[in-house]
């Protein structure tokens, strides 16, 4: 074993607007626990009531850390709760999904923030999930075969883990360290385009179920109306997926051209995980 170092509980820890991220650590941190044979706990901070708790894990703790990745670095309105959780030479695994176009700074990004706040980066991860945006990329992942990279990752952890190291060996992990700016998005003609102020329109079938009211991770959904945004939209899609009756869509075309700019150019090669131990 890593000298030292003693696991009594395996945490899921993850923001994940529309689920993917949570089905890949959930699985990885499952697998874990059945490995070592403890507790599962699990940490779902995607809404805003999470987010209201501060948390700090133990150096008894294994936490598998799951973000989805944003124009190439891990949500930005997400950077500063991030920044809040502690450790005390906390053992970590960070994972992150991306949609089949590049996780480029995001698992840097992660790496610099957990060792800044007292954590030991045991492994890293980045999977491929079906775009927020468009299922044209990546469709329906993660698949069987990206489960099957998962349960060996986790053996790998455990195995590492388990090892006569003396300490936790540095992560080779690809990206700009200091970490770079946001990804800019470009439209279908290649040139930039800024979409920020867009926001998700209603048409007339919804129901009134108040399902995006609830799943909203800003909270920027009117208590009281599903169809009036008066906060802050970016743009994860939780409110179109979880529709009942798809009531939810986007019309700026400027999103609209980004998202066809994808499509162009990323749906022929579909990725592979990326392991880092």
């Amino acid at each position: 074993m890593i000298k030292d170092r003693k696991i009594n509980k395996i945490w899921a820890v993850y923001f994940s607007p529309t689920k993917s991220t949570k089905k890949i650590t959930e699985y990885v941190a499952k697998q874990l626990a059945d490995i070592f044979q403890l507790d599962l706990c699990y940490f779902d901070f995607t809404l805003p009531e999470a987010r209201k708790s501060n948390i700090r894990f133990s150096s008894n703790d294994l936490v598998v850390f799951g973000m989805p990745v944003y124009a190439g670095r891990i949500p930005n309105k997400m950077v500063d709760y991030v920044k809040s959780i502690k450790g005390e030479k906390t053992s970590i695994v960070t994972l992150v999904t991306y949609g089949n176009r590049s996780f480029q700074d995001s698992l840097i990004e992660l790496k610099s923030i957990f060792e800044t706040n007292n954590f030991d980066l045991i492994a890293a991860a980045a999977f491929v999930a079906e775009h927020a945006m468009t299922d044209v990329l990546a469709k329906a992942r993660p698949l069987n075969y990206d489960y099957e990279v998962a349960k060996q990752f986790a053996l790998d952890i455990f195995a590492k883990i388990n090892s006569n190291q003396e300490k936790v060996s540095e992560l080779n992990i690809p990206g700009n360290d200091f970490v770079g700016p946001y990804y800019v998005p470009l439209g279908l003609n290649g040139e930039p385009v800024n979409f920020l102020k867009a926001k998700p329109l209603t048409n007339d079938s919804c129901i009134n179920c108040h399902q995006c009211i609830r799943h909203c991770p800003m909270g920027s959904i009117a208590e009281d109306d599903p169809k009036l945004i008066d906060g802050i939209c970016i743009k994860c899609q939780s409110c179109i997926h979880i529709c009942p009756v798809h009531a939810k869509y986007f019309d700026d075309q400027n999103l609209l051209s980004h998202i066809a700019y994808l499509e162009e150019n990323f749906s022929q090669k579909e990725y592979k995980a990326e392991i880092f131990l």
